[in-house]
């Protein structure tokens, strides 16, 4: 199980940085808010994207998934 788990962990973080070399913003943050990883994400959105509407998108997003993990855990 171990073993299994890091070779996702290493896919996942080979295609990250197959899309940061590509700049592939968009594909970054998806990938990073699958990580766990919202705060980076939000900042890639903010400084790479500047792009409000998607803030706004992304944090109603976020928001929903807590809740919906909170109400159907």
């Amino acid at each position: 199980m171990v073993k299994l788990i890091y070779f996702v962990l290493m896919m996942v973080l080979q295609a990250y940085d197959v899309c940061t070399r590509r700049s592939l913003t968009r594909e970054r943050v998806f990938i990073l808010g699958r990580m766990g990883n919202a705060r980076e994400a939000l900042s890639l959105i903010i400084t790479q994207l500047k792009d409000m509407e998607e803030v706004s998108m992304y944090i109603s997003e976020q928001v929903t998934q807590c809740y919906s993990l909170t109400i159907f855990p």
